[in-house]
């Protein structure tokens, strides 16, 4: 919905003519500003203000990519969304994607796409994580660990975790899970039910289990999760994994995007 769109943006592209194609309809909803080149893109960047920045790879003074980089490293985590002048391969959407843009799109930019991916990466840049645990400790230690703009919305039951994922106008980053749960349920069966009532909540979504047993025994019990942390946990090597694991998160989805982009099917993880 338009009335999702940041009010915000910046267009980085030395392109007259591509920045008017994008710039001109995109400003009828949003204020856009236009950069012609990477080092006047990072000074108008740096005084902040932007929901989102668009981004051409193919600058006269640097790449996209070192764009990319320079903003990350000074701490900017506002999105960015790339766009090419070719459709990507694999391993470049791959390279985009780990240089820290959220999203890219092709040229000629369709601005239906485009109005879509802005408000998918403004969303997700909130970076919420859903902590279901009852024990008030195990919170703590993972709150401690969560840093910026990780935003930790923490629940002890099953019915409150649902809740909560339906409710969400923002999707939740992660899902950190106890499977050691009170009641009847316990955490792989929650997991479970999950994914069953909430699929589009869950769909691009980190999912973190810890217990105090070893993960063999866990992977007996045939869940799907992205990451396990044995308990107990510490929060210097929670913070750690959590980020690992939301950035290698990040290329898998890159990689998904590349495939479903050139109407492919993703082959088979290797054993």
């Amino acid at each position: 919905m338009i009335s999702q769109i940041p009010n915000q943006a910046l267009y980085i592209d030395h392109s007259l003519e591509a920045g008017a194609l994008v710039a001109g309809p995109l400003s009828n909803v949003v204020a856009c500003h236009v950069a012609p080149d990477g080092a006047s893109g990072l000074l108008q960047a740096a005084g902040g203000g932007y929901s989102v920045i668009l981004l051409d790879l193919q600058l006269p003074d640097m790449s996209g990519l070192a764009v990319i980089r320079q903003m990350r490293s000074r701490g900017d985590t506002t999105p960015i969304i790339v766009i090419t002048g070719n459709q990507p391969t694999l391993e470049e959407s791959e390279r985009i994607m780990r240089a820290g843009a959220d999203a890219y799109l092709s040229k000629p930019v369709d601005m239906d796409f485009l109005f879509e991916a802005i408000q998918r990466v403004t969303a997700r840049r909130a970076q919420k994580v859903l902590l279901v645990d009852d024990d008030s400790g195990s919170a703590a230690v993972i709150q401690q660990a969560l840093e910026s703009p990780l935003e930790l919305v923490w629940v002890q039951t099953a019915m409150e975790a649902l809740d909560e994922l339906r409710a969400a106008s923002t999707p939740f980053t992660a899902v950190m899970l106890d499977l050691r749960q009170p009641g009847d349920m316990d955490g792989c069966e929650l997991l479970k039910l999950f994914r069953a009532s909430t699929p589009e909540a869950m769909r691009d979504v980190v999912v973190i289990v810890y217990s105090a047993a070893p993960e063999s025994a866990v992977q007996t019990r045939q869940i799907c999760y992205d990451a396990y942390l044995q308990k107990p946990v510490d929060a210097p090597t929670a913070g750690a994994k959590l980020q690992s694991w939301i950035a290698e998160h990040r290329e898998r989805r890159a990689t998904t995007m590349w495939f479903a982009r050139i109407g492919a099917q993703r082959p088979p993880a290797a054993s």
